[in-house]
């Protein structure tokens, strides 16, 4: 499935640097809840970035195939280390 069916290289160029630079920073969609059932979301953002930026290289590539589709690797499993002090 392409999502960018119709979207200009150039338009889908920006919005893999914007993703990239989420990336970098470490921004996060973070949801919350209280007892009368409150929730908050970043508006446009409900895939993971990691996921945006799968479809935007899919997408890039169907337009010019040197961008690679084929190596985008999703991080699937994480781990967390805790060292005795």
């Amino acid at each position: 499935m392409n999502p960018f069916i119709g979207v200009a290289q150039s338009q889908l160029e920006t919005w893999l640097a914007e993703c990239q630079e989420e990336l970098a920073r470490g921004v996060t969609l973070t949801q919350a809840a209280v007892a009368d059932v409150n929730s908050q979301f970043m508006p446009g953002r409900n895939l993971g970035v990691e996921r945006r930026i799968e479809l935007l290289l899919k997408a890039l590539n169907l337009l010019d195939p040197d961008y690679p589709a084929s190596q985008v690797q999703r991080i699937r499993v994480t781990t967390s280390r805790f060292d005795d002090l």
